[in-house]
C-alpha cells in the first residue's frame, strides 16, 4: 500500500503531493479524496504524464524509453516494466 502525503497552505502554487517518497506534483492535474466511515480512504489522481507520443509504431523494431520520473511513478502505481 502506498503512502500519499499532501503538504502546503492550500494555495495551488504552495501545495506538494508525494506518493511514497516520489514528488508527483509536476504531473498532477487533480486529486479527489473520499473518506467514509469504516472504509479505507479512496484517492483518485488525475495525472498528465509526459510520454512523448510517438504515433503508431511497430514495438518489435523500436525501443521506447520513459523519463525516469514517469517510470518511477508508473511503478509506484502498480505498473510492471517489461523485461
Amino acid at each position: 500500500m502506498a503512502t500519499l502525503r499532501i503538504e502546503g497552505s492550500g494555495a495551488p502554487v504552495a501545495t506538494t503531493v508525494h506518493l511514497d517518497d516520489l514528488d508527483i506534483t509536476p504531473a498532477l492535474l487533480g486529486l479527489k479524496l473520499a473518506i467514509q466511515p469504516n472504509a479505507l480512504p479512496h484517492v483518485e489522481l488525475e495525472l498528465e504524464l509526459d510520454l512523448h507520443p510517438l504515433g503508431q509504431i511497430d514495438v518489435d523494431s523500436a525501443r521506447v524509453d520513459l523519463a525516469a520520473g514517469t517510470r518511477d511513478l508508473l511503478i509506484k502505481l502498480g505498473w510492471t516494466p517489461p523485461s
